[in-house]
C-alpha cells in the first residue's frame, strides 16, 4: 500500500501525486490519501514544513474559497478513479460544516481567533447536519456520482493555477482594504466501495 497527502498545491507536489498513481498501478499497489486540501498559499512559511501551519491555514477559512475546494475534491475523486485509489480523506473536513465570510475586520485578526469563531459554528452545523455547498457537493461524491475521467490532468492545472492567482492576488490587497471577497461552505470516502465513513 503507498499512503500519501496532497497538500501543498505549488511546486512539483501534484506531479509527485501522479507520479504515485502511475507507480502504483504499475505495481499494483493500493493508494490512500489519508490527507488533502487545497492550502491557499505560494510558498512554504517561513520556518516551517511546508505543508501547513497558521499563516496557511488562516487563508483557507473563508467562505469565498467554497467553489475552488469544491473543485479541488472533485478532482481528487476523479484522480482516485483513474489510480485506484482506495480511500480518500479531505483534511481539515471543518469546511464541509462552515467557513467565515471575510470582512476587513477579520484581517488583523489571528489563525487562532479566527477558528474561535469558526469552531462553535463548525460543531453546531456537525450537529443540526448543515453543510457548506463544499460539504454538500463531497457528500454527493462520496454517494457515488459518477464524473468523466479523462479530463483530470488539464483540469487539475487549470485548477492549480486558480489558486495560485487568486492567493497571489489576496496577498498583495493591503490590509484595510475592502476587496469585496465574500462567499457561502461522513469526512471520508472509500473509492473502491463508494461508502462514506
Amino acid at each position: 500500500m503507498i499512503s500519501t497527502h496532497v497538500y501543498p498545491l505549488y511546486g512539483n507536489n501534484l506531479q509527485t501525486l501522479i507520479q504515485i498513481g502511475k507507480i502504483a498501478q504499475e505495481n499494483n499497489k493500493p493508494v490512500v490519501i489519508d490527507e488533502a486540501w487545497d492550502h491557499k498559499h505560494l510558498q512554504p512559511e517561513r520556518g516551517g514544513t511546508g505543508i501547513g501551519g497558521p499563516v496557511t491555514d488562516q487563508q483557507d477559512i473563508f467562505a469565498y474559497w467554497s467553489p475552488i475546494d469544491t473543485q479541488f475534491l472533485t478532482l481528487m475523486v476523479k484522480f482516485g478513479q483513474i489510480y485506484h485509489v482506495q480511500y480518500l480523506s479531505p483534511f481539515p473536513e471543518d469546511y464541509f460544516f462552515a467557513y467565515l465570510n471575510w470582512s476587513p475586520s477579520l484581517d488583523s485578526q489571528s489563525y487562532f481567533q479566527l477558528t474561535a469563531q469558526l469552531n462553535p459554528i463548525v460543531t453546531q452545523n456537525m450537529v443540526s447536519n448543515t453543510l457548506t455547498p463544499t460539504g454538500t457537493a463531497y457528500s454527493q461524491l462520496a454517494h457515488g456520482t459518477t464524473l468523466p475521467v479523462a479530463e483530470f490532468p488539464s483540469n487539475l492545472v487549470v485548477l492549480v493555477a486558480l489558486v495560485l492567482a487568486v492567493t497571489f492576488a489576496i496577498s498583495h490587497v493591503p490590509k484595510n482594504s475592502s476587496n469585496n471577497l465574500t462567499g457561502g461552505t461522513g469526512c471520508c470516502l472509500h473509492l473502491s466501495h463508494r461508502n462514506t465513513i
